[in-house]
């Protein structure tokens, strides 16, 4: 069974839960649970996966447990290791998520209008100021 295969089947099991698997030295995690990590941790977000080095697993399960985020992390074909907060706050922090990529997207298109303005006639400084201003 792939390892992407292994994740889906315990994401049905646990759906609430972030999902971590161990493969070789590394613990990965794919979907929303790598984009998750990707927040939680800066860790480098590449085509839905996410990967870090198993040297890491403390340092991770004490900041899930702070989230207050379930967790599971399969180590072996057997051996699994189940966190489940009393107030699981999985999907919250989803929804804090969106709200951070939101004000992203915006941050990008007040810059991007920014140096549209700064490049298309010097004269643009007092459109700048005012638009600032309405901000």
């Amino acid at each position: 069974m792939k390892i992407k295969d292994k994740y889906r089947e315990l994401k049905r099991q646990y759906p609430d839960s972030l999902i971590l698997l161990r493969s070789g030295n590394f613990y990965i995690t794919y979907d929303d649970d790598a984009l998750l990590l990707h927040h939680l941790f800066s860790y480098q977000l590449l085509k839905g996966k996410v990967g870090f080095p198993r040297q890491n697993l403390e340092k991770v399960y004490s900041r899930l447990k702070d989230e207050r985020l379930n967790y599971v992390i399969f180590s072996s074909d057997e051996e699994i290791d189940l966190y489940q907060s009393q107030e699981n706050c999985y999907y919250c922090y989803f929804q804090r998520i969106k709200k951070l990529e939101f004000q992203e997207s915006m941050n990008q298109m007040l810059i991007d209008r920014i140096q549209f303005l700064l490049t298309s006639d010097s004269t643009n400084y007092i459109k700048i100021k005012e638009f600032l201003d309405e901000l």
